[in-house]
């Protein structure tokens, strides 16, 4: 199960977030003309753990959640809508499909945010970029290596 998918199902999952961007959760990229605001979300890295046994199977994923809305409000409170959704989660995320892959989360921690104003952007937008460590098992991962 996509890490990606799995988090912007979870992020649309709350009411709050999913009245302000409606599905407007994008990755790899937002298309051109969209409505404000919205999120993107970007693998930044994947790094699986080991031990003298060989890989341990829980990877670790860093997870850039960038926030884009038209004014400075919008995009502080969708940011912290998103780090209440985000920080500190643990549980089960399940996919569509027989059998229904999941992805047990067993922790996410918020590292580092940035907030911009990007001028050459749609005329000018408000950006607010935050980090986030995904550490989890993946079911279909663990099907391929047993």
């Amino acid at each position: 199960m996509d890490v990606l998918v799995a988090t912007r199902a979870h992020l649309l999952g709350q009411a709050a977030i999913a009245a302000l961007v409606v599905t407007r959760i994008f990755t790899p990229r937002i298309p051109e003309k969209v409505t404000y605001p919205a999120v993107l979300l970007t693998l930044v890295s994947d790094v699986d753990g080991h031990h003298l046994r060989g890989p341990n199977l829980v990877p670790t994923d860093r997870v850039q959640v960038d926030v884009w809305a038209t004014t400075r409000d919008q995009v502080t409170l969708l940011g912290r809508l998103v780090r209440q959704r985000l920080n500190g989660f643990h549980g089960t995320w399940t996919g569509t499909g027989s059998p229904a892959p999941t992805i047990t989360v067993q922790a996410i921690r918020y590292e580092v945010g940035s907030e911009r104003f990007e001028e050459e952007i749609g005329g000018g937008l408000c950006r607010q970029s935050a980090d986030y460590f995904l550490t989890f098992r993946d079911s279909e991962e663990q099907m391929l290596t047993t």
